[in-house]
């Protein structure tokens, strides 16, 4: 089992549905696969946003800042916001953190002084209660780390 992460790619050619693939890079690196997760290109679901926020959408449909431009009350986060990172609960979280310190400056009087900085990328993907792969800080890891930062109780007890 291989793992390409950040790869762009060209063309598909070749093999069917339970066959083998060739997959061709931007870098035109062929890659032969029989199953591949395709993990971009969704299309953002941002009707409700239109509506009510239009003249703050940027040209992906989405809200330049954490603080909703021209409003001192309003916050973003997720993936409604163009910030250059995963798209993930983990990078919303921190999200919510820098807003919830904004939004209290704000009841304090003062100007919202934090601001969110893009992350690097973090993600655990398990695979079953003993497996798993994931990336940390710029960091890839395997097995055995993500078994036991995620696999085991897939951050349920978190949740709780």
């Amino acid at each position: 089992m291989s793992f390409w992460f950040y790869w762009k790619i060209l063309i598909v050619g070749g093999g069917s549905v339970l066959t083998k693939k060739t997959y061709k890079t931007a870098n035109g690196l062929e890659i032969e696969a029989d199953l591949v997760f395709w993990t971009f290109g969704n299309k953002l679901n941002n009707e409700s946003l239109q509506n009510h926020f239009g003249p703050v959408l940027n040209v992906q449909g989405r809200i330049n800042h954490l603080q909703v431009e021209g409003y001192t009350n309003i916050f973003a986060l997720g993936d409604i916001i163009p910030i250059p990172e995963f798209k993930t609960s983990y990078h919303a979280v921190e999200h919510a953190n820098v807003a919830s310190h904004n939004i209290h400056t704000l009841e304090t009087s003062k100007d919202p002084s934090k601001a969110h900085k893009s992350m690097k990328p973090t993600i655990l993907c398990s695979f079953g209660p003993n497996d798993g792969v994931g990336e940390i800080n710029g960091f890839v890891i395997g097995g055995f780390f993500a078994k036991l930062l995620k696999a085991k109780s897939l951050f349920i007890d978190i949740m709780e």
